[in-house]
């Protein structure tokens, strides 16, 4: 079953070879189904990154890391002191991102943005 593959990916590619699939078997997909491949890639982002959860609420995401995140925590912590306004460490694992007002399915990529900032400075580097 479809949904069933779907959660168990675990590339971006396997994601894009689904949607090579979905398209030949069933032709364009409809705006949901669009939505449900960019909340499966941010998916398969987050666990790359040992992200244990992401929270939407309001005008912020809270991520929850693993113990062994792949986040480089210098780079957080001089993150969150040069952009005090916009991010915030609430406890050992987790980092709250004020990102404006928060619409799904609409701002999967904002969100997605957001999480790529932490690993663009963190890239090549397993958690300490």
């Amino acid at each position: 079953n479809l949904y069933r593959r779907l959660s168990g990916l675990r590339r971006e590619s396997e994601l894009e070879a689904l949607k090579i699939e979905v398209k030949d078997r069933f032709g364009p997909a409809g705006q949901e189904v669009e939505n449900l491949f960019a909340l499966m890639s941010l998916r398969i982002l987050l666990k790359e990154m040992a992200i244990h959860r992401l929270d939407v609420g309001g005008d912020s995401i809270t991520l929850t890391f693993s113990q062994n995140a792949k986040i480089d925590p210098d780079y957080m912590v001089r993150m969150v002191h040069a952009k005090d306004r916009e991010f915030r460490l609430i406890g050992e694992y987790k980092l709250q991102i004020r990102t404006g007002p928060v619409s799904l399915p609409a701002d999967l990529p904002k969100i997605r943005k957001a999480i790529e900032e932490l690993r663009r400075g963190s890239s090549g580097r397993a958690a300490a």
